[in-house]
């Protein structure tokens, strides 16, 4: 939209999964590059384009196929420009694997 809050994100990037076999409980992590079809928002800039994503999580498997879980995300350009706001997010999911 032309409303200046609207844009889309790309990101690809490796996670790491610590887990135990047997144990319902997994820790999870990683960085991505990340980019932004645009880099102001509003009143927020991120500086470029060009955004690093980094990411911890923990999954509670409630049974073979449930699975509950938590993800703490935070995306900044790094101080690669100015200005650097950052952007933390937190996700909750609850997922069904068939």
């Amino acid at each position: 939209g032309s409303n200046g809050k609207d844009g889309a994100i790309g990101t690809v990037g490796p996670s790491l999964v610590l887990a135990r076999g047997g144990w319902p409980l997994s820790l999870e992590g990683g960085l991505s590059p990340t980019l932004l079809s645009r880099f102001v928002f509003g009143p927020r800039n991120f500086g470029n384009n060009l955004q690093f994503t980094s990411h911890v999580g923990l999954n509670l498997d409630l049974g073979p196929h449930l699975r509950l879980g938590y993800r703490y995300q935070h995306m900044s350009n790094a101080g690669l420009s100015s200005p650097n706001p950052g952007l933390n997010l937190h996700f909750f999911a609850l997922s069904y694997r068939f």
